[in-house]
């Protein structure tokens, strides 16, 4: 993925390796970024970017980046809904 030079922090770990990746097909309608740092993407019109939308405790910071899984771990799977017992 290209990411064009950093133009904005990250909302989500402040850094200043937040790049374009996209352009709304109507120019100036919205653009979309990516941080380079935490792979946080979104686009330029989310209202909660404002500053004050971000809660502190959900920020990512280098450290807790280790303490993240890469991928969260999937559940095991439900019996099929024939051998489940009726719900009521």
């Amino acid at each position: 993925m290209s990411v064009a030079a950093p133009t904005v922090n990250c909302p989500r770990c402040d850094s200043l390796d937040a790049g374009t990746v996209a352009h709304s097909p109507v120019p100036g309608c919205w653009t979309v970024l990516v941080c380079s740092t935490c792979w946080f993407c979104w686009r330029s019109t989310e209202v909660w970017l404002d500053g004050k939308g971000w809660d502190p405790e959900f920020r990512l910071t280098p450290s807790t980046f280790d303490q993240v899984p890469a991928m969260p771990p999937v559940p095991p799977l439900r019996e099929p809904a024939a051998q489940r017992a009726p719900q009521r």
